[in-house]
């Protein structure tokens, strides 16, 4: 298990996963506004295919962002997990349509038509927690580093979480993917110069 500064991964999410229950429920759904906010006010948002998510109960919502990626007329795409465990990725053109699939999430149909992870501009990914780096924690199955492997280099790749989220430095493996921007209620930070994000200490 990789380990940096003493703290490997399966305490490192333990950690964070705490940290992010203990948002308070009033600053939940400012947080999420504010996110969709910060994005649509942003660069990032030419894009015109935005590959995002359904979040769980504890996580940042995404209901949002993902209405305004509808009502802007952009082609919204959501994963769904594969019998392999790999994601496939699928249109929705209203949440509505969403189906509860692996362990309870909200994720496309299975008839939903398909997209290639080449064809995607923007991919908004969750984590359980990130580093100023763009070092991703996910929930251990790997899916989302498979997925984003396979997204074209050009794709601008941006995590979101909650602000208390985001930690000085997490252990990082050969197979992890860091992503280029963090999205958090406070802002978004690209990575190529020191994000102005809250840091948990």
């Amino acid at each position: 298990m990789a380990k940096e500064g003493g703290v490997n991964k399966v305490e490192w999410r333990a950690r964070l996963r705490a940290t992010r229950a203990r948002v308070a429920e009033t600053a939940r759904a400012p947080a999420a506004a504010a996110v969709a906010a910060h994005l649509t006010a942003s660069p990032l948002w030419a894009a015109t295919t935005v590959l995002a998510y359904a979040a769980s109960a504890t996580e940042l919502s995404t209901l949002p962002l993902l209405h305004a990626t509808l009502s802007a007329g952009k082609r919204l795409v959501l994963p769904r997990v594969g019998a392999g465990g790999d994601l496939t990725l699928h249109q929705i053109d209203a949440l509505e349509g969403l189906v509860v699939g692996y362990r309870g999430l909200l994720e496309p149909a299975a008839t939903a038509p398909r997209v290639a992870p080449a064809e995607v501009e923007l991919a908004i990914i969750p984590g359980v927690g990130f580093d100023r780096r763009g070092v991703r924690l996910g929930q251990g199955g790997g899916h989302y580093d498979r997925l984003l492997a396979q997204l074209s280099p050009a794709c601008r790749v941006c995590g979101a979480c909650f602000a208390c989220q985001v930690v000085a430095r997490l252990p990082r493996q050969a197979h992890d993917r860091p992503v280029a921007y963090l999205l958090t209620e406070e802002g978004l930070a690209g990575l190529r110069e020191p994000p102005t994000v809250a840091v948990c200490r």
